[in-house]
């Protein structure tokens, strides 16, 4: 795994975000940060964390996980065992059984994805996972500066790593679905999570990246019922 920081001034609450495959920090710089900092993980060749969650936690008010599409699967792998250094976390439009027919994206879609990947196949990517022009334009401009061998390679890892864990044992507090989710379908969505086990499940009307509904990651945490910045 790959972390960089995509907001550090010192603040009092920490955000750690787990990314979605192909991504790194970039698509996220049009969100804001008020009062937080904010460290990106992304690119799952590997689940080794290169940085100390203990450490940092230790010097923040407050220490919340948000996790994305893939992301709600890696960041189930490596905290689990680490829940108490965190307040709270969020999984947005993920589960974690990422590769199923039922619950999360039909493994023979991932694998038509790996065998035609190229240009053409990246974009009409970015075209599902957006679906609208705004979105998708604003998406592009800050795009993932990261090859197709990069992006091939993890997707060909994943498709080997990806294993499931029972909602019961899950890390997350929060679940917010989106209801145009394009890419883990929606209702699969919905299946994985129906039996919340006292999670706070919500849904939007918005894509497979919601982000840019909001302003600031302070934000996004308010609308779901997240940390008040206040």
């Amino acid at each position: 795994m790959r972390s960089e920081w995509l907001h550090r001034h010192n603040a009092p609450i920490l955000f750690v975000f787990f990314n979605g495959w192909s991504m790194d920090c970039r698509p996220l710089a049009p969100l804001a940060a008020q009062n937080c900092d904010v460290l990106v993980v992304s690119d799952y060749r590997n689940l080794d964390l290169d940085w100390d969650l203990a450490g940092f936690s230790a010097s923040y008010d407050r220490t919340v996980v948000i996790a994305w599409s893939m992301g709600v699967w890696a960041a189930q792998k490596v905290l689990v065992e680490q829940k108490s250094l965190f307040h709270s976390a969020l999984a947005v439009n993920g589960t974690l059984c990422p590769l199923h027919d039922h619950f999360g994206i039909p493994p023979a879609i991932f694998a038509a994805t790996r065998q035609q990947f190229d240009e053409t196949a990246r974009l009409k990517f970015y075209r599902r996972m957006c679906r609208k022009k705004e979105i998708l334009s604003t998406f592009v401009a800050h795009q993932p500066v990261r090859t197709l061998d990069d992006q091939l390679a993890e997707l060909i890892v994943l498709e080997s790593l990806v294993d499931c864990h029972p909602v019961e044992g899950s890390i997350y507090d929060r679940v917010l679905i989106s209801d145009q989710d394009y890419i883990m379908p929606t209702e699969n969505q919905r299946a994985f999570w129906q039996n919340g086990q006292g999670r706070l499940v919500q849904e939007i009307a918005a894509p497979h990246f919601p982000f840019y509904r909001w302003a600031s990651w302070e934000e996004l945490l308010t609308e779901t019922g997240g940390v008040n910045h206040a």
